[in-house]
Order: C-alpha cells, then sequence, then structure tokens
C-alpha cells in the first residue's frame, strides 16, 4: 500500500510529512494504543518497521502488489516501544527500586529479565525502542529508575534533568537575583 503521513503544526493546520510523498509499506498489524489506531508496516525505504497513527494517513492507496505471510507479534513490539515513539531497537538496562515491580511486569509481561540488585532494586533488561517515548518514560519514575545502558539512553535521559532543572530552579534562581 502507499500512503502520505503527516502532523499537525502549531496552528493546528495539518502539514504532510516529507513534501507529500507517498510512502510505500508492507503491512503488518492494526494495532490500539494510547487512544488511537496505529498501522505498523515495513517501510521500503528505510528498511525497517515503522508505525503510524490511522488518523494521520491521507491519500491511501491499495497496490496490486502481494506479501507472503510472516509471523509478526503484535504485542511485543508494541511492549517495545514507550508511548509509541519511533527510535532505533537496543538492548536497555535500567535499575528500579523493589515497589515498581509491578509497573514492569504490567508493561512488559510476566516473563520479563529482571535481576535483583541488593536489597532495594532490581534491575529490568529488556530490548526497547530508544526514543524521546523512552527517555519520557523513565523521567515518570524520577528518582526511583537509573539507566543503566547503553551509555547513549543514560546521556540523554541526564540532558533531560539538566534541561529540566535549569527550566525550574537555575533559570528562577537567577532571576531572582
Amino acid at each position: 500500500m502507499k500512503a502520505t503521513n503527516g502532523r499537525y503544526n502549531l496552528d493546528k493546520q495539518f502539514m504532510l510529512s516529507h513534501d507529500g510523498a507517498l510512502y510505500k509499506v508492507k503491512p503488518l498489524a492494526l494495532t490500539w494504543a494510547h487512544d488511537f489506531y496505529y498501522l505498523i508496516a515495513y517501510y521500503f525505504e528505510a528498511n525497517e518497521i515503522r508505525h503510524y497513527r490511522i488518523d494521520r494517513m491521507r491519500n491511501v492507496q491499495g497496490t496490486e502488489e502481494s506479501f507472503t505471510y510472516e509471523a509478526f507479534d503484535v504485542g511485543q513490539y508494541v511492549q517495545s516501544t514507550f508511548n509509541m515513539f519511533a527510535g532505533q531497537a537496543d538492548w536497555i538496562k535500567i535499575r528500579f527500586k523493589n515497589e515498581l515491580v509491578n509497573v514492569i511486569i504490567d508493561k512488559f509481561g510476566h516473563g520479563v529479565d529482571i535481576q535483583k540488585d541488593g536489597e532495594g532494586h532490581f534491575i529490568l533488561s529488556a530490548k526497547g525502542i530508544v526514543s524521546t517515548g523512552l527517555v519520557n518514560w523513565v523521567l515518570n519514575f524520577g528518582s526511583q529508575a537509573e539507566v543503566v545502558q547503553p551509555n547513549a539512553l543514560r546521556e540523554r535521559v541526564q540532558q533531560e534533568v539538566e534541561n529540566m532543572y535549569r527550566l525550574y530552579v537555575a533559570e528562577k534562581a537567577e532571576a531572582v537575583d
């Protein structure tokens, strides 16, 4: 299938991505997540699986191409994304306080890889989509979660914490002086 995709700007106008170019994709699944329907599809140009909000697709065209069936685990894909943000998949390790174990099992399932880390913590090891969504998800837990790896994710979380600090504390303190 082919379709255009887009987003709204600050004037609430719908703007097509990539100058309105058609995306050629191989549909894999439809799913409902975070109050929206998503098309999960193989995007030929980038040679990767991506997801698209159905309500933001325009000019959808069926093609005559047919594809052989390939098993696709929709649950695992959605589980690896965070708030349906796109990014690169990587192995992540995050250290959590023990009281968050049920939150992690709810997100990743009962088979999730968690290991005790001392008396009060455990470490989650999982494949996840490293994205702004993941950074924001980690920040939801405040000081109860610490990214162990990958280092690039840890640095992104640290940068966001620094940005928040400047927004709430550093710049406000300078304004009072």
